[in-house]
């Protein structure tokens, strides 16, 4: 085959540099027309996959934190619930004892006497309860 010359796809025989259409009718511009949108196609093909993995790729990033997150709540006792308990009796706490103040707070419960018993452990305020007495109270 000559430099620069073409082979025509359907009837296998030699064109010119400058032919665009065979003599048996076979377009060579209509055939590089194609191939180019078949390439095109594809890039769009590829692309979407990709976008579709790094889109799977960030749920299952977002999901493995949330996963983490979840472990380090349940691992910190403080941090159970993170809304605020304000209880039924709190205007008439201001007069309390340390002793009463200590009954008050176990009788929300074991689970939150412990909760706050940590929690003023760590912060070492509440002063105005005996936390012995919710110590003993908890076990």
């Amino acid at each position: 085959m000559a430099r620069g010359k073409k082979i025509c796809k359907s009837c296998n025989t030699e064109q010119g540099v400058r032919s665009l259409v065979c003599q048996c009718g076979f377009d060579f511009v209509e055939d590089k027309r194609k191939r180019d949108f078949q390439n095109r196609e594809l890039k769009q093909q590829k692309e979407e996959k990709k976008q579709l993995k790094d889109k799977i790729k960030r749920e299952e990033k977002e999901k493995k934190q949330e996963e983490k997150e979840a472990k380090k709540q349940q691992k910190n006792p403080i941090v159970e619930n993170k809304n605020f308990f304000i209880p039924p009796d709190y205007e008439k706490t201001d007069k309390l004892s340390s002793k009463e103040n200590a009954e008050r707070i176990l009788s929300y419960g074991k689970e939150r006497a412990r909760s706050l018993l940590n929690q003023s452990r760590l912060s070492k305020t509440w002063n105005h309860v005996d936390w012995k007495i919710v110590e003993e109270g908890v076990r």
